[in-house]
């Protein structure tokens, strides 16, 4: 196998494994926010992750609704580019499985 290719597939298994626990973690962490202890830093009561004026700004730059959309949007999208290539069709990948016989005389 190429080895730009295994490095290409290793860094994308990487980054999924730790976009998975770290979405978990913020999952779990925003279901258990109001049973946290009182010294865990958190969000007041009633505090917005971005409030109105941070809302105006980041849209009149122009940039920022685009790529919210095409950033999450791209990624799945990438994903089924991805796959095919590495499996094109009429193509088998042979893996070598030894026999138990062959395991056991040697």
């Amino acid at each position: 196998m190429n080895p730009s290719r295994t490095t290409v597939d290793r860094t994308l298994l990487a980054l999924t494994g730790a976009a998975l626990p770290a979405g978990g973690g913020w999952l779990v962490l925003t279901a258990v926010a109001e049973r946290l202890p009182g010294w865990w830093p958190g969000p007041g009561s009633g505090t917005v992750l971005l409030d109105r004026a941070g809302l105006a700004d980041s849209r009149g730059r122009g940039w920022c609704t685009p790529a919210v959309v095409a950033g999450p949007a791209s990624a799945p999208l990438l994903c089924l580019t991805w796959f095919p290539a590495l499996h094109p069709p009429g193509t088998h990948v042979r893996v070598g499985v030894r026999s138990r016989r062959e395991r056991c005389t040697r």
